[in-house]
């Protein structure tokens, strides 16, 4: 994860709903938001939650759940969040495997502690990887060396 909101050299500033295409996905961050529910949960008036919707489309030619490390915060004082929970927005479950060219929206989701204060812009990191024919360990072709390609900030909206 970066350590601070500004772009890193050699990559893209995407607005938000702008889509980039980052090796295996193509990726277009849509908005976020904080809720009082969890979207898998009953509600809690005890918690809250980051939801952020990303849509991603697999562009390799099988389905795949390599998605979940594409899109990280990329705000030092939200660190501490950890990774999220995904969510299928199609259906609001938990997703397996997105397929070849099939545009869905993944919900990304993070449990708010108490004490953490959300900026009015939340600034997100998009990775992508780079295809080797054949990797240097034992000679299978695959996607490696995750680095940035894009950054985006999507404004915060309240429940």
């Amino acid at each position: 994860m970066q350590t601070s909101s500004a772009a890193a050299p050699g990559t893209s500033s995407l607005t938000p709903g702008a889509a980039i295409d980052a090796g295996q996905w193509r990726v277009k961050p849509l908005r976020a938001r904080i809720s009082t529910e969890h979207p898998l949960r009953r509600a809690s008036t005890r918690n809250s939650y980051l939801l952020v919707d990303v849509e991603f489309t697999n562009l390799m030619q099988r389905s795949s759940r390599d998605f979940a490390f594409v899109v990280t915060l990329d705000q030092p004082e939200l660190a501490r969040l950890g990774e999220p929970s995904i969510v299928l927005v199609r259906d609001m479950a938990l997703p397996d495997r997105l397929h070849p060219r099939m545009p869905e929206t993944l919900m990304l989701v993070w449990q708010l502690p108490t004490d953490v204060t959300l900026p009015p812009e939340l600034h997100l990191s998009i990775l992508g990887k780079t295809f080797k024919a054949a990797d240097n360990l034992v000679g299978s072709p695959g996607w490696f060396n995750p680095a940035p390609v894009a950054h985006v900030a999507l404004s915060l909206s309240a429940p």
